[in-house]
């Protein structure tokens, strides 16, 4: 808080009597806001006096800004559907060893990324740990869309897709004027399952350019039982292309232990399934990638 009052000064030097002190908190504007779990809606954003959630934080911050996350499990209403449509990073202090976003086995996503236009590689997510969806359709942790985000040192872990596909990401050209190119660096796909297709990742593309780099894929299944008459493709990744120009790559990458199981009828590619409905395209790349373990039945 600061202090001010005026006084006058004469011809003569001489100085009049001090107005009335009045007072004035100047306001945080960021670009950093904070959050931290013992935080509060009603703070500044500030370090020292962090929001409570990410989207308060969200709401708060302008196109460019970056949101950080003191180490924490972030749960409940303000953590969880959070819609971005600008450009924002989003990153932990301690990483996603210590960070944390926990959906608790509720009906929700972590994030849905995308607007009408195209956003650019300008949304960001750094050292999260993306945990414990249990969502109804497919996409369980994050909807990408119309966008190109980028995430670094991040982790999907125990997320779900129950009735749908994809169990921690739905990646999808909504058609081929809006690329959606995410790039996920030494990010880590552990134990996601879907009902359907891709235990932990669904890619929809036209003429977008998804890239994972050094990231590693561990005991994802695409898993149903008897009474759900599902048949199971790709017990880690599952994708389709409608165009020739699109490309996904992993390169650098570890498939280990993933599963595509029916119980009904049958479970295709234990690793990866990938389907073009145009003869040209060559929708998968693996430069220098690992397969271990990998199993399909049904």
């Amino acid at each position: 808080m600061y202090y001010f009052t005026v006084r006058t000064r004469g011809n003569d030097n001489s100085r009049s009597t001090a107005a009335t002190t009045v007072s004035a908190t100047p306001s945080y504007e960021g670009p950093v806001w904070w959050v931290a779990t013992n935080g509060s809606s009603s703070n500044a954003g500030s370090v020292n006096s962090p929001f409570s959630t990410i989207q308060d934080a969200y709401n708060a911050a302008a196109a460019g800004d970056t949101i950080k996350l003191k180490p924490g499990t972030y749960t409940g209403t303000g953590n969880r559907n959070i819609a971005i449509a600008k450009n924002i990073v989003i990153t932990s202090r301690g990483g996603a060893d210590s960070t944390s976003l926990d959906l608790q086995n509720n009906n929700y996503r972590h994030f849905t990324i995308g607007t009408t236009t195209t956003l650019d590689t300008g949304v960001v997510f750094i050292g999260l740990t993306f945990k414990n969806s249990n969502y109804s359709s497919t996409g369980g942790s994050i909807y990408v869309y119309n966008s190109s985000p980028r995430f670094k040192n991040c982790v999907f872990e125990n997320n779900r897709a129950y009735s749908g596909s994809g169990g921690a990401l739905w990646i999808k050209d909504n058609n081929d004027t809006h690329l959606t190119s995410p790039v996920f660096q030494n990010c880590t796909f552990n134990n996601n399952s879907a009902k359907s297709n891709g235990g932990a990742i669904f890619i929809q593309g036209y003429e977008g350019t998804p890239l994972f780099r050094s990231c590693t894929f561990n005991e994802n299944n695409a898993l149903s039982t008897y009474s759900q008459y599902s048949n199971n493709y790709g017990g880690a990744v599952y994708l389709y292309s409608n165009d020739t120009t699109f490309t996904a790559s992993f390169a650098d990458c570890v498939f280990d232990s993933n599963k595509a199981e029916s119980g009904y009828y049958s479970g295709y590619w234990g690793a990866v399934y990938a389907v073009s409905y145009n003869e040209d395209t060559r929708p998968l790349k693996f430069p220098r990638s690992y397969f271990r373990g990998n199993t399909a039945k049904g």
